[in-house]
């Protein structure tokens, strides 16, 4: 499985309290993930999508939800990795520049800011 999770703001530090707006919308995240399984004996990919809230001082996620959950996946990795690009650019046109991934196998997190009117999100 890939993902990246995908902030408003950069959330590193950053806390939330359920009572105050401003500090959920900081935390509030989206993950979008290409995953794969087995059907009928081929490989199937499948874009897929979590949304919750982290707090990254307390490090605990909230309302960890399903928003992209699709039954019909993609015969081939390069159709999943355009559909997946599609997902970042429509998340990143609504100002979830902020993308993290785990740096695999050295560790520790990958930044990098999505450009919501590039042609490409993919480096």
């Amino acid at each position: 499985m890939f993902f990246e999770t995908l902030y408003r703001v950069d959330p590193r530090g950053k806390s939330f309290d359920p009572g105050d707006l401003a500090s959920l919308s900081d935390t509030e995240y989206y993950q979008p993930h290409i995953e794969f399984e087995f059907r009928g004996g081929k490989q199937v990919f499948f874009v897929r999508e979590k949304h919750g809230f982290f707090d990254d001082q307390q490090k605990k996620m909230v309302h960890h939800r399903d928003t992209l959950n699709p039954e019909e996946g993609f015969a081939k990795m390069a159709e999943a990795w355009t559909k997946y690009g599609e997902q970042l650019k429509y998340r990143a046109s609504q100002g979830f520049v902020h993308a993290f991934s785990v740096r695999i196998p050295e560790g520790g997190m990958n930044h990098r800011l999505l450009d919501p009117n590039a042609e490409s999100l993919l480096p």
